[in-house]
């Protein structure tokens, strides 16, 4: 005797509008983004980059990184991060070179 083990659920007729999908799929990437830059906000505050960075002068990750002894390596990674946030990131780069702005 044989039998058949069915390893998913059936679909039945509902068929998956790619729009919605693709909707729902950006708004989670989002969500997980939000979450992951959370942990990068208390991180620039813990290392007083937003309070070097509060007096809107423009500074390079160099600059920051001497101002706060971290490491410029890390305080760029961490200034890309906050200048690249789409939901209205408190930083923005600079006309100059490297240079970004509170």
């Amino acid at each position: 005797m044989s039998t058949t083990t069915h390893t998913t659920a059936p679909r039945g007729d509902r068929e998956i509008d790619p729009e919605a999908l693709m909707g729902f799929i950006h708004r989670v990437v989002g969500e997980v983004g939000a979450s992951l830059n959370a942990a990068l906000v208390v991180m620039g505050d813990e290392l007083g980059y937003y309070r070097e960075l509060a007096g809107g002068e423009a500074l390079t990750p160099a600059e920051l990184a001497g101002r706060t002894g971290t490491d410029a390596r890390y305080a760029g990674e961490w200034l890309n991060a906050q200048a690249a946030d789409r939901r209205g990131g408190a930083l923005r780069h600079g006309p100059g070179l490297g240079r970004t702005h509170s």
